[in-house]
């Protein structure tokens, strides 16, 4: 199990923005029928925000919570807002998901922005397109009645499908569909340095597998560091008797094996096997909190801010730590997998689809206590409005 989860950490992708959570969960993003794969991942969100409420004894949730997997993209909100209107989401569905944009990544093309989205957000960005050319069109015409105005624009922003190719995306973006903007970052995506690319609920870049630790492979890297302790404490308590014979016996019976070859073997294994227990308990301690390293020391400071406004900050992605192990490894009720799959070399899939994330039902799909303006980004300072 040690080996096949380093092997996991280091050869499964962490998951970038540009290529979703790669080929082998069979999201075909660019196609018909990508919508399948959305879908079930959105329920699996649901079922971790529902099974959360149920073990708070809370039966407050509705249907709205619940924005993709279980009822029609065709629901529509003044108050909701995308890439056309600063990239804001509705605050009263906690599980629907935010973005923000990068200006570290390399600009896209409208098109491919606006298909790197959820497609209950790709119909957002359909109906805020559709109701703008309405308005200026009403403007032009000076009337009131945009009835017999439809027909002058493309036909295929009036149709709504849980899903749609390039080819009509393309179709009703009609001229903007070649201009470059900035790309769409999701909610606990980051820009990494190193990979020069937005890492799906990054974690922190790791040297010693070679790329970032986030979505794809962060259980992979937490269940190595937790084995490879393990591995290390056996051979430590094991081989004691036989470090102190090759440190304080004058006979070494062992001729195969020189002791000084056996006293640094034994010293490696215990000091990094100590080593690496503490990281891996601070890591299952961000874990157990609904927190990665990057949003533990950001949310340091908005506890801090947030008291001296005499509030109290409230994570909205904590559900309490035994869900938030069951969600973080996938096991558990109303997940894929079973508690069994921890002691087995098989691969997992992570609940979430880096956009859509389980959040507290009680707090209004943010966290309580800072406003979303002073949540901390990758960049200096954000424009929301940069795709208009």
């Amino acid at each position: 199990m040690m080996a096949w989860s380093y092997y996991m950490a280091c050869m499964e992708p962490p998951g970038s923005v540009s290529e979703g959570m790669t080929e082998k969960l069979n999201e075909r993003r660019y196609g018909p029928g990508s919508g399948v794969w959305w879908q079930h991942k959105c329920r699996q969100v649901s079922n971790a925000m529902l099974e959360s409420a149920s073990d708070a004894e809370d039966t407050s949730l509705s249907d709205a919570m619940i924005p993709y997997a279980h009822k029609n993209v065709r629901h529509r909100s003044s108050s909701q807002s995308g890439l056309e209107a600063k990239g804001h989401q509705r605050d009263n569905q906690p599980a629907q998901p935010r973005f923000r944009y990068c200006k570290k990544c390399p600009r896209v093309t409208m098109t491919e922005a606006i298909l790197r989205l959820p497609p209950e957000l790709r119909q957002v960005e359909k109906r805020n397109r559709r109701d703008h050319l309405l308005r200026l069109k009403q403007q032009e015409a000076h009337q009131t009645d945009v009835t017999h105005l439809n027909s002058n624009l493309a036909p295929e922003l009036f149709v709504e499908v849980d899903d749609e190719s390039e080819t009509d995306v393309r179709a009703w973006l009609g001229e903007d569909q070649n201009n470059f903007v900035f790309a769409p970052k999701p909610e606990r995506a980051h820009h990494c340095k190193t990979c020069k690319m937005c890492v799906l609920k990054f974690d922190h870049h790791c040297p010693w597998i070679n790329q970032c630790v986030g979505l794809g492979n962060e259980r992979y890297f937490i269940l190595f560091m937790l084995w490879f302790s393990l591995g290390t404490g056996i051979f430590g308590i094991t081989g004691y008797h036989l470090a102190y014979e090759a440190l304080w016996e004058y006979r070494w019976p062992y001729t195969h094996t020189p002791r000084v070859i056996f006293i640094m073997l034994y010293t490696i294994a215990v000091v990094m096997g100590f080593a690496v227990f503490i990281l891996a308990v601070w890591h299952l301690y961000l874990v157990a909190s609904g927190e990665t390293s990057v949003e533990s020391q950001d949310n340091a400071h908005y506890r801090s801010m947030a008291k001296e406004r005499k509030e109290q900050f409230i994570n909205v992605y904590d559900l309490g730590w035994v869900r938030n192990l069951q969600i973080f490894f996938n096991t558990g009720r109303g997940l894929d997998y079973g508690f069994y799959t921890l002691l087995l070399p098989q691969r997992i899939e992570p609940y979430s689809d880096g956009w859509h994330f389980a959040k507290n039902p009680r707090l209004s799909g943010s966290h309580s206590g800072i406003s979303r303006e002073e949540e901390f980004t990758d960049d200096d300072g954000d424009d929301f409005s940069a795709l208009n």
